[in-house]
């Protein structure tokens, strides 16, 4: 069943809900997603892995506004996954030398949950500048200049959205076994799809962790 690994995957504690919003900048659609789970998991080079997951299990609301989460043209929910790889971190107390600096990749998936349309998916891909406030066991994630737009897609989900601009914050709670069952559920299922076919994030004078470098996975 193709679109039964969100609904398979364990549930671990999580920090979430977390909101993200994606502002189109071909239109003026907005859209404001909540998902139900965030976690991340730390890399001892520095780097950091973070997904935020949506089952897609709540009903449709009847509402359905272009200001609204996005929602398929059916009454099916749908099953999404952002995960960012955020390849280093600036100095504390040091800024970015440009306003269009980036140090992570960002991927989201969005999945139909009905069963009659399993070839029902978009892929988004871009990469932004990500900060970070780690306390351990929970980290706090902030996204700014960011920028995404499809990727790929198939089936009878359209493309509401075009580039977009996508902002937002979340705290995530550390869980690396679940990290890794969520990319490699994304691995089985959207074969060919990853960050790791993005461009790199742009370097920074001043940062922590290793030099930045094409991501290695999904």
């Amino acid at each position: 069943m193709p679109f039964a690994f969100f609904l398979l995957l364990p549930l671990a504690c999580s920090s979430g809900p977390a909101w993200l919003t994606f502002q189109s900048t071909e239109s003026d659609r907005q859209y404001s997603q909540r998902f139900s789970r965030a976690y991340f998991a730390r890399e001892a080079g520095g780097e950091y892995q973070a997904v935020l997951i949506e089952d897609g299990l709540a009903p449709a609301p009847e509402d359905k506004t272009p200001a609204g989460p996005l929602h398929a043209a059916s009454t099916a929910p749908l099953s999404q996954v952002v995960y960012l790889r955020i390849l280093w971190q600036p100095l504390r107390g040091v800024k970015p030398d440009t306003p269009s600096a980036t140090n992570a990749v960002i991927d989201w998936y969005v999945r139909s949950n009905d069963a009659a349309g399993r070839d029902d998916r978009l892929h988004y891909r871009g990469a932004g500048f990500v900060r970070i406030d780690d306390s351990g066991q929970e980290a706090r994630f902030v996204i700014r200049n960011a920028r995404v737009q499809l990727a790929d897609s198939s089936g009878r989900l359209q493309d509401p959205l075009g580039q977009s601009l996508l902002t937002g914050s979340f705290t995530a709670t550390r869980n690396d076994a679940m990290v890794a069952a969520t990319l490699e559920a994304l691995r089985q299922t959207s074969p060919g799809q990853h960050a790791d076919q993005s461009n790199p994030p742009a370097d920074s004078a001043a940062h922590r962790g290793p030099p930045p470098r094409a991501p290695t996975g999904p």
